[in-house]
């Protein structure tokens, strides 16, 4: 059975389906969500979002960090930034890239 699952940025829309399960990038660590999920809202790091259709067809996001609601049927992930990747070595190339890019950002210590 299947939920919806959207991927929202604010350039709009990054995903929008149907899906069998998701896996996050919980602040405490990655967990799945699966159709009936407890409602429930929590805190993203940065990193890989895997989805997986009922198909059996996964796909793979890098994301910067964010919030994920999960309600009844649906779940919705609000992130800075969502990246399609191609496939797992992609996504860690994306993340990879995603976090350099963020420490470049960083002030330097004195």
């Amino acid at each position: 059975m299947a939920f919806k699952l959207t991927i929202l940025t604010p350039e709009g829309k990054a995903f929008d389906g149907d899906v069998a399960s998701v896996t996050v990038p919980g602040v405490a660590g990655h967990f799945g969500v699966l159709t009936g999920h407890a409602p429930m809202v929590s805190a993203l790091k940065a990193g890989l979002v895997k989805v997986s259709t009922e198909s059996s067809e996964c796909s793979h996001w890098v994301i910067s960090g964010g919030v994920m609601e999960v309600g009844p049927a649906e779940a919705v992930i609000l992130a800075d930034l969502a990246l399609a990747a191609l496939n797992r070595i992609d996504a860690e190339q994306k993340l990879e890239m995603l976090v350099t890019g963020n420490k470049a950002l960083e002030p330097a210590s004195w």
